[in-house]
């Protein structure tokens, strides 16, 4: 009618991260039973940046493991966290720092054993079955599972630091519980002697974002005492 004012809900549902910029066109007919249009359409531009919830590594600043020996393991322990509501894939890996390298590196490529969200949410509901089968044995519940058999051979680089050495994960690869956290467990393997300067990333699935803890250590020989 003349004058009168109708609100319209649009719901927008994405299923990959990305820019949209686009609109959306409002027609103007007659009447319902005539679709002539009384007037030119009318355009509202729409845009969205679309991005998938990650997770987020629970440390302040640096990993400084201070000096380590060349060829000796150094273990230590980070704790990563889901902050959404949603069960959340997530896989670890390590990479060289360089001089250029000022903030995160978008995940580009990276394999996953999953190909859909629906995915890590089934796997997160089996989960939950099996521990309600064994909450009848008592204990604290884990906030989080790690994925079988990941990360396999084929993407063992995933620690791999080149003439530096490497680090491996331990869970590789996990599921976090919604509103949950875990420890990862990170082992460096020290190669040649000098400054170590590298990255621990966590790679969400289907997310552009890699969370980052920079890691710093001064590797030196092995001294006769």
């Amino acid at each position: 009618a003349p004058g009168q004012v109708v609100e319209v809900r649009v719901t927008f549902r994405a299923l990959r991260e990305s820019d949209i910029s686009s609109y959306l066109l409002v027609d103007l007919p007659i009447s319902g039973e005539d679709a002539t249009d009384a007037a030119a359409p009318i355009k509202v531009d729409l845009a969205a940046s679309v991005r998938a919830p990650c997770v987020e590594w629970q440390h302040p600043g640096p990993l400084d493991l201070g000096v380590v020996r060349a060829g000796s393991p150094h273990t230590s322990t980070l704790r990563i966290a889901n902050p959404t509501d949603l069960p959340l894939l997530a896989r670890i890996r390590s990479r060289v720092q360089d001089d250029a390298d000022t903030g995160d590196q978008a995940a580009q490529d990276v394999e996953f054993p999953v190909a859909s969200h629906a995915q890590v949410v089934d796997f997160f509901l089996s989960r939950l079955r099996d521990l309600a089968s064994a909450s009848l044995l008592g204990g604290e519940p884990p906030a989080f599972a790690a994925v079988p058999g990941w990360p396999p051979p084929s993407v063992a680089e995933d620690g791999d630091l080149g003439d530096a050495g490497g680090f491996e994960f331990s869970p590789g690869c996990l599921v976090l519980w919604p509103r949950q956290s875990a420890e990862v467990e990170a082992k460096l393997r020290p190669g040649s002697v000098g400054e170590l300067r590298a990255v621990i990333e966590a790679l969400g699935f289907d997310s552009r974002a890699a969370p980052r803890v920079d890691v710093v250590a001064s590797v030196q020989a092995p001294q006769l005492r």
